[in-house]
């Protein structure tokens, strides 16, 4: 009896070895799947880091007026030129705001015209003239290009844009024109 019982409990102890062997295999494949996890995780983290400072350099040193917009054209992101070329404290003051927030009612029509047949079509819009208003009420000629925001996925989920002063481009033709 006392060797059944001997046996009994060897064998117990034999499984449970067992046992505890895989739970230990199981772990170091776990802490190894963790530790690349985390060092993919770090990696993108880089990356994230990098872009978003070179999104913001450009954004905020940019004499271009940028803007990023979703799919009801709001704006989502400015640069610091635009918020400033449309009289607004910041760019983060900008957002969630549309064209016919900053824009006559003739004038953002037609820009949400544009950025719907954008959006529609996946077709940009590339260097289009157009007279605006600055915040100082002067006349600025801009020539804008819009482009559709596509996912990895191909959706459309807005549009970005970049228009640049060419106002005194526009005025010396006119002025050669005209001589």
């Amino acid at each position: 009896l006392i060797v059944s019982i001997v046996l009994v409990v060897l064998a117990l102890m034999v499984a449970v070895a067992i046992y505890l062997r895989k739970i230990l295999h199981r772990n170091q494949e776990l802490q190894q799947l963790l530790d690349r996890r985390s060092e993919q995780l770090e990696q993108i983290n880089e990356k994230f880091s990098v872009e978003h400072f070179l999104m913001n350099t450009l954004l905020r040193h940019s004499p271009d007026l940028i803007y990023f917009k979703d799919s009801e054209s709001r704006f989502m992101r400015v640069s610091d030129a635009l918020a400033q070329h449309l009289g607004f404290e910041s760019a983060d003051a900008m957002a969630h705001k549309s064209d016919s927030d900053v824009f006559d009612p003739e004038e953002s029509d037609e820009y949400l015209a544009d950025e719907r047949r954008i959006m529609a079509t996946g077709k940009p819009l590339i260097a289009k003239d157009e007279l605006q208003l600055n915040a100082e009420g002067q006349e600025v000629w801009v020539s804008t290009s819009k482009a559709p925001l596509v996912t990895d996925e191909g959706d459309i989920v807005g549009i970005f844009g970049i228009s640049r002063d060419v106002t005194d481009a526009k005025l010396a033709k006119e002025a050669a024109e005209s001589a």
